[in-house]
């Protein structure tokens, strides 16, 4: 993942490397990865699951480490679903819900900070809200597809 900020980039944003015929996007690999690693780590603590020391830190560094560098890139959404991905799994193994409730109330500022105080992201965000604001600019879409659903019902031809 470290590649993408040597070799990447492409549009403004460092989420692809690109080799001779092929273009890759190393985070997504990271969900799959995610996903193999805390099964192989989990697999011989469950019984000391909700031990910070021995168990939750190491199972939860390398994944963090990964959303890091893909918040870096930056690419909320695959962050996102990789933070889900571990918690998921972690709750899976047994992980008692106060630690993902410590987690999302440790994280929640800074996806409020990622949400609204990145501009591009929070004009997204006023834009997804109140789309009738621009209806002709960056609205149009939502506009047109709230027309649609109103107009053609819940199967297209009502």
């Amino acid at each position: 993942m470290l590649a993408v900020f040597a070799w990447g980039g492409m549009n403004g944003a460092h989420r692809w490397v690109r080799f001779p015929g092929i273009t890759l996007e190393p985070s997504e690999l990271a969900k799959p990865m995610i996903v193999v690693f805390l099964a192989w780590f989990l697999q011989t603590r469950i019984h000391t699951i909700d031990n910070v020391k021995e168990t939750i830190l190491p199972a939860v560094i390398p994944p963090l480490l990964f959303i890091g560098l893909i918040l870096k890139e930056p690419d909320l959404g695959t962050a996102l679903v990789c933070a889900s991905v571990m918690m998921l799994m972690l709750f899976l193994a047994g992980m008692q819900m106060k630690w993902i409730v410590v987690a999302i109330a440790g994280a929640s500022p800074i996806l409020y900070y990622m949400l609204f105080h990145v501009a591009w992201r929070a004009k997204r965000m006023l834009v997804f809200l109140h789309p009738e604001a621009d209806p002709k600019g960056a609205g149009f879409h939502i506009m047109q597809s709230l027309i649609a659903v109103g107009t053609g019902g819940f199967r297209g031809s009502d």
